[in-house]
This record gives structure tokens, C-alpha cells and sequence, in this order.
């Protein structure tokens, strides 16, 4: 769970796991077996399309070659496809992940509470990002709360968990977190776990429940804060002499739809959006002269690079994510989290960004593959014994 945390231990990482599968010929052979479902292979494509994308891009060999080697996050969607393909792994992975969210959860509590500095950073900042500490708490107590309504079987210990879990972090997320993706994130997840209970009178509910999640980040000083934030920023985007979070995006947004009309198909090509951008924006004086790599919306990013070749393919690979069918509470998860991966990405670009891409792909790798061939799936547990 190292991939919130730091970067330089989580390419560590990954370097020690890519030599594992090379190394050991029965992982290597799951691993091929994984390109037989088509999330794997749309994922694969989409890779190969990005990094076809740099032979018509007008921006330099080292920056281009930089972006192609960080898209190797695509590879831990079969790696994990591989891994975590049975029900049990799927819940040990889960718990894993709950509990050392719950940890960092409890840690920033403490420094929040003693007005601690931990390496420098405030706490609710303590993972990479106030973004992604903020995502990935909803992510961890949205699992826990799952998890304890509809898997059965939980051990006692396991329960008092994801109680506890819940508790660290959905207090964290409402008192602490500072990360308006966040607040979204909640709410795509309140929307996921009604429409779960697939029970007409909850379904009805909907409206209430998350009339009721938006009161409480009303009320709540932290979200409450954050929220009124946005409008006054947008709002006053003409007369701010600074630029703003949404200021920006605004600004981001209109320009770079301009630079969609000149190669609509297939985009101007891997990491082009910094040089395109500045082309659109010669001219202008003040913040909104900003250059930017990132328009904040991951679909417009696609677009300028890419073209509408590189979305359709990217919609085809979220196509395929989704209908994958692993056990139901496995496909609830999943599909909800990439769900708040999509609805946040209309701000960030949260799919091509090295922590939350890593992320993504691992979790959608986790928790919606589908188990190996049986003859294959008996080699391994044979290797195993």
C-alpha cells in the first residue's frame, strides 16, 4: 500500500515485482493467461496507443520517453488481475488496504490533534496529496462499510476492523480532509451503496441520504469551508488579480477547447499540451498566461494528445472494466471506485497522474478480474502445494 505514500518506494516496488514475475514461470504464465479477459487487453491497447501518439508529437524525445516509462502503471492491472483473482484474496487485499488507511487515518488525527508536523507535512496532507489522502480515505471506508454489510462470514476481528475503520476515517474525511475531490468521491459512494441495496423503499431514500451526506459537509467547518470556496473562486474570476484552483480550471478549460479544432482524430501527440496551450495563450498577460502540462480534466487532456481516437479506446477500456463480473461484492466495489475515478477525472487527470494511475489500475486489476482457467488455475494451486 505503498502507492499513496511515496513514490520513490513504490517504484522500488514495482521494480521488485516485475523481476518476481519474470523470474518465476508459473506468475509469468498467470499473467499471460490475464490478456484472455478484455479489461486486461483494452487497457494494454490504450497504453500502446499513448505511447504510439509520440511519434506525431512535437515535444522532446527526453520528456516524451519520461511519459511512456510512467505509463508503465498500466502493467499492474494484469499483475494484479493475476494475484487477486479468488474471493478470499479479493478480501484480504481489501483488509490490507483498510487497515493501513486506518493507520494513516489515526496518525493524522494525532498530529492534527497535537499540531504535529510529520515530515514537513500537515496532516491532512500526510499522503502524497490532500487530494489523495482525502480519495482514498472514502475509498478505504467506503470498503469497510460494504464490507460489513454484505460479506458474510467476517471473523469477529475482522468486523471490530472495519468498525473501527470506519470511525478513523469517515471522521477524518468530514473534520480533516481539505480535498473537494473528496467530498465528490463521498458522494458517488453514498449513490453507489444505496443503489447496492437493490431494495426499492432504500432506493427511494436516495435523494434523502445524500441530502443527508451534504448536510453534514455543510456543517462540518473544514468541508463547509472548501466548498464556499469554489463558488467565490469562480465567481470572481474576472476580478481575482491570483490564480485560484477553480479560476484556473475554468481558464484551462476554455483554451483547451480551442486547441482540439486542429487535429481532432488523433491529437497533437504525447505530452504536446504544455506546447499547444502555450501557443494558445500567446498573447495574454497576468495569471491567465499560465502555462499548464494538465487542463485538469482528464477527457480534454486525452483529446489534445490523443484525439478522439485515444478516448474512444479509453472509453472502451472502462467498457470493459465494467462489465467484468467477479463475485457481486467485488463488482460493487470496483465499479464504484473506478466510477469515482471517472467523475473526478471531469477535474484531474486523475487516470494518466503517476499515484492515482497507479492506484486505479491496481485496484481495477484487485478487485474485478475474473479467475484463471480451470487448467490453469490447477497448475497453480498444485505449484502452490
Amino acid at each position: 500500500m505503498s502507492i499513496p505514500v511515496s513514490p520513490v518506494l513504490t517504484s522500488l516496488f514495482e521494480l521488485a515485482v516485475y523481476v518476481l514475475f519474470l523470474a518465476t514461470p508459473e506468475l509469468r504464465r498467470r499473467f499471460i493467461s490475464t490478456l484472455s479477459q478484455p479489461m486486461v487487453t483494452s487497457g494494454l491497447l490504450l497504453c500502446s496507443f499513448i505511447v504510439l501518439s509520440s511519434l506525431w508529437s512535437p515535444a522532446p524525445w527526453e520528456e516524451k520517453l519520461e511519459h511512456i516509462i510512467s505509463w508503465r502503471k498500466v502493467l499492474l492491472l494484469p499483475i494484479a488481475a493475476s494475484l487477486f483473482y479468488s474471493p478470499k484474496l479479493k478480501q484480504i487485499f481489501l483488509v490490507t488496504f483498510i487497515i493501513s488507511m486506518s493507520c494513516f487515518a489515526i496518525v493524522s488525527w494525532a498530529a492534527y490533534l497535537f499540531d504535529l508536523q510529520l515530515f514537513n507535512k500537515q496532516p491532512n496532507n500526510l499522503l502524497r496529496n490532500h487530494a489523495t489522502q482525502g480519495i482514498v480515505f472514502f475509498v478505504a471506508a467506503f470498503s469497510s462499510i460494504t464490507l460489513l454489510l454484505y460479506q458474510k462470514g467476517l471473523s469477529t476481528l475482522v468486523k471490530i476492523t472495519c468498525v473501527i475503520a470506519c470511525i478513523a476515517l469517515l471522521s477524518n474525511c468530514f473534520f480533516i480532509v481539505t480535498s473537494r475531490s473528496a467530498y465528490v468521491a463521498g458522494l458517488i459512494f453514498v449513490i453507489c451503496t444505496t443503489i447496492y441495496a437493490k431494495r426499492k423503499k432504500i432506493i427511494l431514500l436516495m435523494p434523502i441520504v445524500c441530502l443527508i451526506f451534504v448536510s453534514i459537509l455543510y456543517l462540518s467547518p473544514t468541508p463547509h469551508y472548501q466548498i464556499k470556496k469554489v463558488w467565490t473562486e469562480i465567481a470572481e474570476i474576472n476580478e481575482n488579480p491570483t490564480i485560484t484552483s477553480s479560476g484556473a480550471r475554468v481558464i484551462f478549460w476554455q483554451n483547451t477547447l480551442s486547441i482540439l479544432q486542429d487535429t481532432p482524430l488523433t491529437g497533437h501527440g504525447l505530452k504536446s499540451m504544455a506546447l499547444e496551450y502555450k501557443k494558445e495563450i500567446s498573447g495574454k498577460s497576468g495569471w491567465e498566461s499560465t502555462i499548464t502540462r494538465d487542463p485538469h480534466n482528464q477527457y480534454l487532456l486525452i483529446l489534445v494528445e490523443q484525439g478522439a481516437v485515444g478516448l474512444i479506446i479509453f472509453f472502451c477500456f472502462i467498457f470493459y472494466c465494467v462489465k467484468q463480473k467477479p463475485e457481486r461484492i467485488y463488482t460493487h466495489i470496483g465499479r464504484s471506485v473506478l466510477l469515482v475515478w471517472l467523475g473526478n477525472s471531469m477535474f484531474n487527470g486523475h487516470f494518466s497522474a503517476s499515484v492515482e494511475g497507479k492506484f486505479i489500475f491496481l485496484w481495477c486489476g484487485a478487485m474485478l478480474a475474473t479467475p484463471p482457467s480451470k487448467n490453469l488455475k490447477a497448475r497453480h494451486d498444485n505449484h502452490l502445494n
